[in-house]
């Protein structure tokens, strides 16, 4: 089941639609298949105040409720050919993450409480048009 709150008032940024819309399959499918025996994928989106002064972003969060990772995995997940499934490449998060760095954003795994209580990934965009304050 998808769960969508997409509280974003603004949406509107500049870049590869193509390459962007790769990170959200790329997190996405990660998330589908993190949960074997099911589960709920949250999908929200919300803008906020830029860090010191920098412009709005749009911040989108995938979670989902698979088996969480592991302390040791997340220091590891981005880096490439890093992967926990028998069949991955470890291409698919570090190109991700460089997707979004390219576009001026960032891409983090949320930390969690405990290992099993789902992946959270936090994408944030800058929005198209904004200046820094």
């Amino acid at each position: 089941m998808v769960w969508r709150d997409l509280g974003a008032t603004r949406d509107v940024i500049l870049g590869d639609a193509e390459a962007l819309r790769g990170v959200f399959v790329n997190l996405f499918l990660n998330a589908a298949e993190a949960m074997t025996d099911g589960g709920e994928l949250r999908i929200s989106s919300e803008v906020v105040a830029g860090p010191r002064g920098a412009p709005a972003v749009i911040r989108v969060r995938v979670a989902d409720q698979g088996p969480g990772v592991s302390g040791e995995v997340a220091d590891r997940i981005f880096e490439p050919f890093f992967s926990t499934k028998g069949e991955g490449t470890g291409f698919g998060l570090p190109l991700a993450l460089s997707t979004v760095e390219d576009h001026g954003g960032t891409l983090e795994l949320e930390a969690s409480e405990s290992d099993a209580e789902g992946a959270v990934f936090v994408v944030e965009l800058p929005l198209a048009g904004e200046e820094a304050s």
